[in-house]
């Protein structure tokens, strides 16, 4: 079995029944690896934009470099623009983008609030040092909180690249029909392929 995009064609599928599920009720039927990746991934501060017509270009820039490094046949843009205008508002070609000023202060100011967490905890322990459950939090919160150093120097240095302006994280294409919605696929953008909050976003 073939991983990836071959031929542009999929060739596995995953299938979630939505029968009795709500906005509301959607995070709770997620699986636990899956709860907190959605709710680490509201942390970032991501805008999810629905592409027009005239701006089917951006879907085809990631979906060329994609087919670059994965080795596969993309689609003409011609190909995505009659999509597009064959399906109509039954498909949605969507961004995931960011702006990294705004992902840095989201980073700042959830790393502030753990910090509170982690010094609550140092002064509990102060007065309780045999608390085997307290001294376990306290490696889990300082262990999360150098992951929030991590990714606010890896957020600087995107900073320095991009500026102030929002960066494209990645696109999907959403077709629906009466009795589904199909997630056909999701491409990330080539230059923060390696960069942790692009692989925890993929992981969601």
């Amino acid at each position: 079995m073939q991983r990836d995009y071959p031929n542009g064609e999929p060739d596995w599928h995953y299938v979630k029944d939505l029968s009795d599920i709500s906005e509301q009720t959607l995070l709770k039927s997620f699986s636990k690896k899956g709860r907190p990746l959605v709710k680490k991934a509201k942390t970032f501060g991501t805008k999810l934009r629905r592409l027009n017509r005239d701006e089917l270009n951006l879907f085809k820039e990631i979906t060329s470099a994609t087919s670059d490094r994965r080795e596969y046949s993309d689609k003409s843009l011609d190909y995505y623009q009659d999509f597009y205008d064959s399906f109509g508002d039954k498909a949605e070609f969507m961004i995931a983008s960011l702006n990294f000023e705004d992902y840095l202060e989201h980073l700042q100011k959830d790393q502030g609030k753990l910090g509170d967490k982690i010094a609550k905890l140092q002064a509990d322990l102060e007065k309780n040092p045999h608390s085997e459950k307290k001294q376990n939090q306290l490696r889990e919160f300082s262990s999360q909180f150098d992951t929030f150093t991590t990714r606010q120097n890896e957020a600087q240095e995107f900073i320095t690249k991009y500026g102030k302006k929002d960066v494209i994280l990645a696109g999907s294409l959403f077709i629906y029909t009466p009795q589904e919605a199909v997630y056909l696929f999701l491409v990330p953008t080539q230059s923060l392929i390696n960069s942790t909050l692009l692989l925890s976003y993929k992981n969601m």
